[in-house]
């Protein structure tokens, strides 16, 4: 493990923001280490080894930017073929819908590259990137998968999202996640029943 992120989520499984200073939005998002260490601080305790040495900027400690699911890979077929996606909650949402796939994500649209895939070399990758109103998601997604085939990866990208949007779910950036939540009942899952 590199590293936990904690995210908070709306009801309608969006990130839930706040306003920042001058009226900037913000996600509530934060990251393991530091909810730990801002505990530890409140309770006047002292940190465990393992927290002090990934706060050390001089250690040698490898956090994140690995691919969200990547242990996956430990216990997985070798010949199963890997669908990467932007945000963790959409891996984790179309991992039960899509059970063919081994379900990643990158964190963020600008994260896809090599280093971050170098894990998957070898394998089938199909990527799935979020919908943009102009588009702009999906060109540099098939930018950067270009670059990739070039270098050995084994890899496409789905058109299924830019060839069934609508112009709303354009503007609202919609991901396969948010295909996925709309064939839910209109009410609420009620967790824990």
């Amino acid at each position: 493990m590199r590293g936990g992120q904690i995210k908070l989520f709306d009801d309608t499984f969006h990130t839930v923001n706040y306003v920042f200073k001058a009226g900037e939005k913000r996600s509530r998002t934060t990251w393991v280490n530091y909810a730990y260490a801002r505990r530890c601080d409140e309770l006047k305790q002292p940190y465990p080894d393992w927290l002090t040495a990934y706060l050390d900027e001089r250690n040698e400690v490898q956090k994140s930017p690995c691919l969200f699911g990547l242990p996956q890979l430990l216990t997985a077929d070798a010949h199963q073929p890997v669908a990467i996606v932007e945000a963790p909650k959409t891996a984790i949402i179309s991992t039960p819908y899509f059970p063919g796939f081994i379900w990643l994500a990158v964190g963020a649209l600008s994260y896809l590259n090599a280093e971050r895939l170098a894990p998957l070399r070898g394998r089938r990758i199909e990527l799935f990137p979020d919908l943009s109103t102009d588009g702009r998601a999906f060109d540099r997604w098939n930018r950067v998968a270009g670059e990739l085939l070039a270098d050995g990866f084994q890899i496409t990208v789905s058109t299924y999202l830019e060839d069934n949007a609508t112009d709303e779910e354009r503007v609202a950036g919609a991901d396969l996640a948010d295909f996925l939540l709309e064939q839910w009942p209109d009410q609420s899952p009620q967790w824990g029943e």
